[in-house]
């Protein structure tokens, strides 16, 4: 499982960075793609072309919210993803009411027709849900059936993604629905310590290959407990979990919804629009400091912050310069016991796998 970040920049494209996307590469192989601002097809060339990432793998597009510098791209990254595997299955879309008109008022008034065909499924009965405005055009000819979602105490539930469960909780972005998602990828099953296992089957006079198959069959023996016989100390172990977020202020009354996405995620990806001493301005404006995003993360007990959608105002500040202010500001309420890192565009991000076995996810 790794993070390849596309855009990473707030509202418009700097000359050093484009406008919000990152890819999510699964264990299976297959990628999902969180975001698609204008130039997404170009980035989405480029990292390929440099063996950061395989376009040809992307199974589905999630988007948090529709501003431009989020969706404006999606046209055309479903015409690039269409033509990088015309035999493909169909194109998976997932977003906020609005989705499933956006991409037909896009695909129809340009006559695009699409080989695999694309599927839609809106995540609907948000707080900040409001009836369009206009009438869309029907299905476009290459549209299969999607689906509405609503939430259940708090969080969407959306269908296993390529092996990994996604869920998906409102963030206050000032009025448009907005989102974020998790990835969530099953447990998998913990090493046997076998020189405990092979030292017991000596003792006992029974066939080592019998007890092993025995322990993975059932999780224990009657002599040996989970602790002792895993690496561990249980026969599974959770698996990874990123959360990403679409752009946000702090808000008490989801708080606790979104906690519960984030709850001990491996990476927490949470965007830093305007530094701290912007605040009321982000705020205002429906978006966050590094503070803010730190005491989320610090809060969900994530293992890694991942800073992004960075103004533009900072992009000729000096980089080391901007990383330390803004790790700094994401620790100021407290220690925040991961890492913190800067996104910028290109970055390719691994997520280890864990080893942890005290972290219990419902």
């Amino acid at each position: 499982m790794e993070l390849v970040f596309l855009g990473t920049s707030a509202g418009s494209p700097t000359v050093r960075r484009n406008v919000q996307s990152v890819v999510v590469r699964l264990e299976s192989g297959a990628s999902v793609l969180v975001d698609c601002g204008e130039g997404t097809q170009h980035q989405l060339l480029r990292a390929n072309g440099e063996r950061l990432l395989r376009a040809s793998s992307i199974v589905s597009v999630y988007l948090t919210h529709l501003h431009g510098d989020h969706s404006f791209g999606l046209p055309g990254v479903l015409c690039f993803l269409d033509a990088s595997a015309p035999q493909g299955p169909p194109l998976r879309v997932y977003g906020p009411p609005g989705t499933r008109a956006m991409a037909r008022a896009a695909l129809s008034l340009s006559r695009t027709e699409l080989k695999r065909g694309y599927a839609v499924t809106e995540l609907v009965g948000g707080p900040d849900d409001v009836p369009l405005e206009w009438e869309p055009p029907g299905p476009h000819p290459n549209e299969l059936p999607g689906d509405e979602l609503a939430p259940e105490a708090g969080l969407w539930s959306l269908a296993d993604d390529a092996g990994c469960r996604v869920l998906a909780a409102s963030i206050d972005h000032a009025g448009i629905p907005c989102l974020a998602y998790c990835l969530q990828e099953p447990p998998r099953p913990a090493k046997i310590r076998a020189d405990v296992v092979t030292a017991r089957a000596r003792e006992a006079g029974v066939d080592a290959k019998r007890l092993f198959a025995e322990i993975r069959r059932t999780g224990r023996t009657e002599d040996l407990s989970p602790a002792d016989i895993f690496v561990g100390g249980r026969p599974d172990l959770p698996g990874r979990r990123v959360v990403v977020f679409g752009d946000c202020r702090p808000n008490h009354e989801r708080r606790d919804a979104v906690l519960r996405l984030a709850a001990d995620a491996d990476v927490v990806v949470h965007e830093a629009t305007l530094d701290v001493d912007l605040a009321d301005l982000a705020h205002a404006r429906g978006h966050s400091t590094p503070r803010d995003a730190g005491r989320l993360a610090r809060d969900a007990r994530a293992r890694l912050l991942v800073l992004w959608h960075f103004s533009p105002r900072y992009d000729r500040a000096d980089a080391d310069d901007l990383e330390t202010r803004f790790r700094d500001a994401a620790a100021a309420d407290g220690p925040f016991p991961g890492t913190v890192l800067l996104a910028s565009d290109f970055l390719k991000l691994p997520v280890p796998l864990r080893s942890d076995p005290a972290v219990s996810r419902d």
